[in-house]
């Protein structure tokens, strides 16, 4: 799974975890993140791992932002995709 599909997975499936909608706010500031050098390096880095290591990666990145809602799901599904 490339890594583009992945952030689109984990977009939708974070809006339906949730059930409220992005804030313009969150939207611009995820933006400026994938603008940043850390993000480019990142997304080379993902190129070249599997499937199984990016979603294990976005799981653990995901449990610790410590987000509201069902966030176990929303990590089932992450998972569940490969």
């Amino acid at each position: 799974m490339k890594e583009q599909e992945l952030r689109s997975i984990i977009r939708k499936e974070i809006k339906s975890a949730l059930t409220e909608k992005v804030s313009a706010t969150l939207t611009t500031k995820m933006d400026r993140v994938d603008k940043t050098q850390a993000m480019k390096m990142l997304k080379k880095i993902f190129a070249s791992k599997p499937a199984s290591q990016q979603a294990e990666f976005v799981a653990n990145l995901v449990k610790n932002l410590n987000l509201k809602g069902n966030i176990g799901l929303l990590i089932k599904k992450i998972r569940k995709v490969n």
